[in-house]
């Protein structure tokens, strides 16, 4: 055996430990348990992970909340991509149904026995390899079904899906990058049925989010992906129990036509990429902040933050930074502080502002 292959044997089997379980010989119990500690990390990871953009202080959920689950994605989540990295044997899987009875939730049972048989009737189609669908297909339910679960519930909860993997990250068309007909259907019934709404984005990545500025919605949390413990990663964020401490990595503009990549991306053999230095956040920051609907950087958590610079040193071509961070509010949380450089103009041109570091 050569080296190589012995680097790739090793490999290979150090991660189906950590995907399928230790044997009893290595310690780890029965065959197909999960290794030691990895679901607590990984349930940690997913929920620390999801990012909130919007929150009125309906999140988290107030004790004894009665909510009202819509969306179809309550049942066919997307726990990871497709793809090889999608073409996984977890253990279990834990869906947002399951975990937010686990942790508790009083779910409006009416709703939940009508989205269960409308699954059993309706089945998501998955496709095969390179042919899965980019999202399953929205049970519009009628207004009259929505009114009865808001006279019965406080708040509404919609999750909306989103596949991803390999050539299935997305394409400009509806039920994809952007929203179905039936998910905005949906979104006016609920909406116009609560008075409290929160949507929750089960995505691989970026997609169209100019809706949000046509809907009254109370909250919008981007639980992504979060693998087989997101179901349980989801009801800590929804109960406070852990907070969403992610920041975007993406800028997210108000119509895709906004990014300066649009007109020259998408090519299955090559792309110009003619926005040379000013790439994603860096041009928006430079010429136009004001096609920005959510930036890079962004996250919310469920306390507050004031930040100081205390100290800043350089050696060399070193440069140290330190500074106070204070929790400001009445919860306890984390914060990421992102530490961005400056350029003076030049005639070479430069971005206005670019991340050098970050640490939470």
């Amino acid at each position: 055996m050569s080296f190589k292959q012995k680097v790739v044997s090793k490999v290979t089997h150090i991660v189906s430990r950590l995907i399928g379980g230790l044997s009893q010989e290595e310690g780890g119990g029965a065959q197909g348990e999960p290794f030691p500690g990895m679901p607590e990390l990984a349930r940690r990871a997913a929920a620390e992970g999801s990012v909130l953009l919007m929150n009125d202080g309906v999140l988290p959920l107030a004790d004894g909340s009665r909510v009202a689950l819509f969306g179809r994605v309550q049942h066919d989540w997307f726990y990871v991509g497709y793809g090889s990295g999608g073409d996984v044997k977890t253990p279990y899987l834990v869906s947002p149904v399951e975990g937010l009875e686990k942790a508790g939730v009083a779910l409006d049972a009416t709703l939940l026995s009508r989205y269960r048989e409308l699954v059993v009737k309706y089945p998501a189609e998955n496709g095969f390899w390179g042919h899965w669908p980019f999202s399953h297909p929205e049970f519009v339910l009628s207004q009259e079904e929505i009114d009865a679960a808001a006279a019965r519930a406080d708040v509404a909860v919609f999750i909306i899906g989103r596949s991803a993997g390999e050539d299935r990250d997305n394409r400009l068309a509806e039920g994809s990058y952007f929203l179905a007909p039936e998910e905005k259907k949906m979104l006016d019934r609920v909406c116009s049925a609560f008075g409290r709404v929160v949507v929750i984005m089960n995505i691989g990545g970026n997609m169209d989010f100019g809706w949000v500025e046509d809907y009254p919605l109370s909250a919008l949390l981007v639980a992504w992906q979060g693998g087989m413990e997101s179901g349980n990663a989801l009801a800590d964020v929804l109960t406070g129990k852990r907070e969403p401490a992610g920041r975007l990595t993406d800028t997210v503009a108000r119509k895709y036509s906004d990014y300066l990549s649009a007109p020259n991306f998408g090519g299955k053999k090559f792309n110009v990429y003619a926005e040379d230095i000013y790439v994603g956040y860096r041009y928006f920051n430079t010429f136009a902040e004001e096609k920005v609907l959510f930036p890079f950087g962004f996250g919310l958590g469920y306390t507050t933050f004031s930040l100081e610079p205390s100290e800043i040193a350089s050696k060399g071509e070193t440069v140290s930074v330190k500074v106070n961070v204070k929790n400001t509010g009445e919860r306890t949380g984390s914060e990421a502080v992102q530490l961005y450089i400056g350029f003076p103009k030049y005639e070479g041109g430069a971005p206005r502002l670019t991340l050098a570091a970050f640490d939470k």
